[in-house]
């Protein structure tokens, strides 16, 4: 997992190492799956390793879009980077990571307003 991260982290610029290493992060930690923990007001919540999969990889694609890469993506990179979108969407669409993220949005909001 560190190694995938060290990829994941130095070289997001190319596609054709961090796409990998972003997926094989994501497939980790959705295998690994430990449970969220700890309380949010407190500040001792983690989220579960279903979520952090889902948000590493939706990090990575709103990166790749702002950034402007994938308009210049050569066609192996493309095909890369599609396995990554097509994960996100995947883990999206599981109802743990959408209770989740609801909540943590909830949650946020409520401390906003305060």
């Amino acid at each position: 997992l560190l190694t995938y991260m060290n990829i994941y982290n130095q070289h997001k610029g190319s596609i054709l190492y961090s796409a990998p290493a972003c997926k094989a992060i994501m497939e980790i930690l959705w295998k690994r799956n430990n449970p969220e923990t700890g309380d949010r007001l407190k500040g001792t919540y983690k989220h579960s390793d279903h979520w952090t999969a889902w948000d590493t990889g939706q990090k990575y694609v709103d990166l790749i879009i702002r950034s402007g890469i994938d308009k210049k993506m050569q066609p192996e990179e493309r095909d890369e980077y599609n396995k990554v979108f097509s994960a996100v969407s995947t883990y999206a669409a599981d109802a743990g990571v959408q209770r989740e993220d609801k909540a943590s949005k909830d949650f946020q909001r409520k401390l906003q307003k305060k």
